[in-house]
């Protein structure tokens, strides 16, 4: 009887499981809070390309290899 008291191979398996069970439970929520922040940013990425609008300042600067710095934003800037 004493020996089964001090046998802990069945706590150990216990513990393993609750400190798998924390770190799903916090793999999950993390991705849940990362998903919908990705999915609205890609959604107004998305609705700003389909638009056609021009964001001043947002990386058009593609040069002409001169070391000139054309924009290529002509008169839209």
């Amino acid at each position: 009887m004493l020996r089964a008291l001090r046998d802990e191979h069945g706590a150990t398996l216990t513990e393993y499981a609750l400190l798998v069970a924390c770190i799903a439970v916090v793999v999950i929520g993390a991705v849940q809070l990362l998903g919908t922040g990705s999915s609205n940013g890609l959604t107004s990425a998305g609705t700003t390309i389909s638009s056609g609008r021009h964001v001043p300042g947002s990386g058009n600067g593609g040069g002409n290899g001169n070391g000139g710095g054309n924009s290529g934003c002509g008169t839209q800037c």
